[in-house]
């Protein structure tokens, strides 16, 4: 007697990212036990954390949104950066240099997030709002702003109004080489695809 049963898909992908760095002084030396404190500019939302033995601090499962890095040690001057955005899937680096000086001193960095992420072979792109309102979609489908994306080809009738048109298509996009319709959305953070054929539900 032969049993078969259907395995749920299990999907790696999730809506949050992360902040991680190294924490030096200026000759480069690592700086254990400094205390660095993350809080989003958004929601006001503050963590704290020192920095181990090796110097490296590491926020994870982050929201996207805005964000600031604040480092404090006694001897060394406070640092403070930002804003740091934090884009889904999105690994930001931000590597602390402490100068000598007192706490009440603060060393002040505004600068842009960087744009290369080597604590992460995953590739991704956001869509802003103001392309998802201005951009002429056919019918207002949201899912067509998906070919924006580098590597993300459109397959059947994924593109233009799903009404009428064959449910399976609406999300029938083929990324980064793999097979079509193989892919996941999530809504705030809650999956899209259901059961059948990893058809998608809106």
């Amino acid at each position: 007697m032969f049993v078969f049963g259907a395995i749920p898909a299990v999907w790696g992908q999730t809506t949050f990212g992360s902040i991680t760095g190294l924490v030096t002084d200026a000759s480069g030396a690592v700086i254990p036990g400094a205390q660095v404190t993350l809080k989003n500019l958004g929601t006001a939302e503050a963590r704290v954390m020192t920095t181990g033995g090796d110097g490296l601090y590491q926020f994870v499962n982050l929201l996207p949104g805005n964000y600031s890095v604040k480092v404090d040690k006694v001897g060394f001057k406070s640092f403070a950066r930002t804003p740091i955005v934090v884009e889904v899937q999105q690994t930001v680096r931000i590597d602390v240099t402490m100068q000598l000086g007192q706490v009440s001193q603060t060393v002040q960095v505004t600068s842009q997030t960087p744009l290369l992420q080597p604590e992460t072979s995953s590739l991704g792109q956001v869509i802003g709002t103001r392309q998802t309102n201005e951009l002429p979609l056919n019918g207002r489908n949201a899912m067509n702003l998906v070919a924006l994306a580098p590597s993300v080809v459109p397959q059947g009738q994924a593109m233009g109004t799903p009404t009428g048109a064959n449910p399976f298509g609406f999300s029938n996009y083929q990324m980064g080489g793999a097979i079509a319709n193989q892919g996941a959305e999530y809504l705030d953070g809650v999956p899209l695809n259901n059961a059948y054929i990893n058809e998608l539900s809106l």
